[in-house]
């Protein structure tokens, strides 16, 4: 097993560069982080490139450790030091891998149910989403522009969802509807404005994609111009609207019950 002590080295250098969107992209790697995601990874079939362990760990997680490193090319025992310097929690639990990007693409089916993510920039309610998603048995997640599924915050949040539930990236909102509407799947854009159709009064019964916008800004106008119906969701309450997370939340339980 190889060692690496100095933050100076080359491949440390590179594998940090990872911790950005434009790393990623550049070099089709992502990062990995701590005992259970890594698992996760191992069991999701992603190829592994490099795998960093610290001494400590390598101590308590002996079997698991040995199942990670199975699967990596190449392991790599670093100090607590450049561990931190890797990881992107202030408490690294010493494992980090680095793996290749899958391609993100499934094909829709008709009967199927979907949420679809517009904008959506915060990685952490990307994760959440995806979790929730899964959790509820939606077919799959369909993305276009927002955060990267690959920010460790988001992998993080989503529990190793975003590694099971099938997950595909459109290059505009456009091309997302085009597809929707050649598998015949009704479209329901979430809106605050209490006009609308309300979304206890939906049948989701066929097969459909919730659209949910940006946090800040919401869906575009495109967005709502392209979905079949818009659907609000009836607050009783003081507030005005719901985060991005909790309203995908709610469309995805009405979907499902």
């Amino acid at each position: 097993m190889k060692v690496i002590t100095s933050k100076d080295n080359t491949l440390i250098k590179q594998t940090t560069l990872l911790k950005t969107t434009r790393g990623r992209k550049q070099n089709g790697l992502f990062l990995v982080e701590g005992l259970r995601l890594c698992l996760d990874a191992v069991n999701s079939s992603f190829t592994f490139v490099n795998t960093f362990f610290t001494e400590q760990f390598l101590k308590a997680h002996e079997e698991d450790a040995e199942k990670i490193m199975e699967c990596s090319e190449d392991s790599i025992v670093v100090s607590p030091e450049i561990m931190q310097k890797l990881c992107d929690t202030e408490n690294p639990q010493g494992v980090i891998c680095v793996c290749k990007k899958p391609h993100l693409s499934f094909e829709l089916k008709g009967d199927g149910k979907y949420i679809l993510l517009e904008n959506v920039s915060d990685p952490s309610n990307l994760g959440a989403i995806s979790r929730t998603a899964e959790a509820f048995g939606l077919d799959g997640l369909l993305l276009t522009g927002g955060c990267d599924v690959f920010n460790m915050k988001a992998l993080r949040a989503s529990m190793g969802a975003l590694f099971r539930l099938p997950t595909t990236e459109f290059s505009s909102i456009q091309d997302a509807f085009k597809i929707l509407k050649e598998k015949n799947i009704i479209t329901y854009a979430a809106v605050v404005k209490d006009s609308e159709k309300e979304i206890r009064e939906v049948d989701f019964k066929k097969g459909c994609a919730a659209i949910i916008g940006n946090e800040a800004n919401g869906l575009s106008s495109t967005a709502k111009d392209l979905s079949d119906v818009l659907v609000t969701i009836g607050m009783d309450g003081r507030a005005e609207s719901l985060n991005a997370h909790a309203a995908s939340a709610v469309f995805i339980w009405e979907m499902v019950r």
